[in-house]
């Protein structure tokens, strides 16, 4: 693993949410809660999830591939949980303030980004789980691509909600938008081009 690797991109996903959870904690209220959620689901549990696997990936220790795993499945049920939690709380202060509800390109994003996380989720978990013996180790194409494609529609959807949403423009205001957009941007640009490289090398060994 590669420690200066691992603390640039670290850097690059907690700086963004560092600058939402912040003020969202500094100014509290029920939907507040909708943005910081999502970025600890987005910005930190799922990234981390993704770079596990492109760690264990690059081991060929078993014991250390099954940890990753574990670690990687823990990260993304969090993930989940906080994605959640954020849905539920958008959807309850809207209902509080009589809000109509998927009215934006954020939040038809963001509920593509919930159903195919679901989906994905439920896949890696039978197969996991559902044979007679539980396996750690196994390659299922599918999940993989359904699992990147939720990561960048994750990362779409929070650009789109940091840049475009009311809560954003009233707490970080246009220059710390753009700011934490770009950000986003980077860090989850950088973390696909390592997935798909990574992606690409092992192909090659195999050839």
């Amino acid at each position: 693993m590669n420690k200066i690797e691992l603390l640039a991109l670290s850097a690059l996903f907690l700086a963004p949410c560092a600058m939402i959870v912040v003020p969202a904690v500094q100014a509290p209220s029920l939907f507040a809660l909708h943005p910081a959620a999502n970025a600890l689901a987005f910005l930190v549990c799922f990234p981390a999830s993704v770079y596990a696997m492109l760690a264990r990936k690059a081991s060929a220790d078993f014991q250390t591939r099954v940890t990753l795993v574990k670690v990687h499945m823990f990260l993304q049920l969090l993930a989940l949980v906080l994605m959640g939690g954020a849905g539920a709380v958008a959807y309850l202060a809207k209902e509080a303030n009589q809000k109509p509800h998927f009215v934006s390109t954020h939040s038809w994003i963001a509920g593509a980004t919930s159903t195919l996380f679901t989906l994905n989720m439920l896949g890696g978990l039978g197969t996991t789980f559902g044979g007679k013996k539980t396996s750690w180790q196994w390659k299922n194409p599918g999940h993989r691509i359904g699992g990147m494609l939720t990561f960048v529609l994750g990362g779409a959807a929070s650009v789109y909600g940091v840049y475009s949403g009311g809560w954003g423009q009233a707490m970080l205001g246009a220059d710390k938008q753009l700011q934490v957009s770009g950000l986003i941007v980077v860090a989850y640009a950088l973390l696909f081009v390592k997935a798909l490289t990574s992606r690409a090398a092992t192909q090659k060994k195999q050839a």
